[in-house]
């Protein structure tokens, strides 16, 4: 299958930002990785919404960690916040699994755990949000 970009497929499908839909069915390097890249920005959004600057890091658990400080809920993210940041490196970089590549190592159970994942942080998230979207 021809390898196409991520906001390639989104504009495709005419949505403005990833939905967790798309992720599920991406053939690409990895839907583990997109996951985990949208929740840092989710996270990353909400600390921009409560004035933090400058908002930096790559680590869903230490951006979930300053969230908490806003709103104790995060605290039950934490975990999975911290399962997901274990799949960062091997699924960014191609190199990143000695002697394989992620496709090989991550499957539709990971990609799964990863959605469910980034659902239990954008159920916390949205509603912070609503009163921007008029949603």
């Amino acid at each position: 299958m021809r390898m196409r970009r991520f906001d390639g497929i989104c504009r495709e499908r005419g949505m403005p930002e990833p939905h967790i839909e798309t992720l599920r069915t991406v053939i690409s390097r990895s839907p583990v990785f997109y996951i985990s890249r949208l929740r840092k920005k989710i996270l990353k959004a909400f600390l921009y919404l409560k004035g933090e600057r400058p908002v930096i890091g790559h680590a869903t658990l230490k951006l979930s960690q300053r969230c908490v400080k806003y709103d104790s809920r995060f605290q039950e993210a934490q975990d999975s916040c911290r399962e997901l940041d274990i799949f960062y490196l091997p699924t960014r970089y191609p190199n990143g699994i000695p002697g394989g590549v992620p496709y090989e190592y991550f499957n539709s159970i990971h990609a799964e755990k990863a959605a469910q994942a980034y659902e239990n942080v954008y159920t916390i998230i949205k509603e912070f949000f609503k009163p921007i979207t008029n949603q």
